[in-house]
């Protein structure tokens, strides 16, 4: 049954993204593999065997600040939200660069749960 599941939200997740592709001048089968990949680290994100939002990983576990990036960092394992004054797309210079080369922020942003992956180089991460 988890199979499925996951299966399904894989299939859901590239099918909304399919509806994006005429935005990017991109080959077909380098933005299937591209999605797909990136799936499957979002993937590993998710626990369908336990529901339960362990609250060291909710994103209520920390207070978010306005007019500032709304990237997560590092901060000696709290993960808290970046300081610096945006710039463009709700991320600071540094974060929207990270974004703009890897496709996404290596912790995430502070309105969603801490991951339980480094997102760039899929390392396991261990919260305060």
């Amino acid at each position: 049954m988890q199979t499925y599941i996951e299966k399904y939200i894989m299939d859901d997740i590239f099918k909304t993204l399919k509806t994006h592709k005429s935005k990017y001048d991109i080959d077909d089968k380098i933005f299937e593999k591209i999605c797909k990949m990136r799936i499957k680290v979002y993937m590993k994100q998710i626990n369908l065997k336990n529901v339960k939002i362990d609250k060291k990983y909710s994103s209520l576990s920390i207070k978010k600040k306005k007019n500032i990036c709304k990237c997560r960092t590092w901060s000696n394992g709290h993960g808290l939200q970046c300081s610096n004054t945006i710039k463009k797309n709700d991320l600071c210079k540094t974060h929207n660069n990270m974004l703009e080369k890897h496709g996404v922020l290596r912790y995430g942003t502070t309105d969603l749960p801490k991951p339980r992956h480094d997102f760039i180089d899929d390392k396991l991460l261990n919260w305060k």
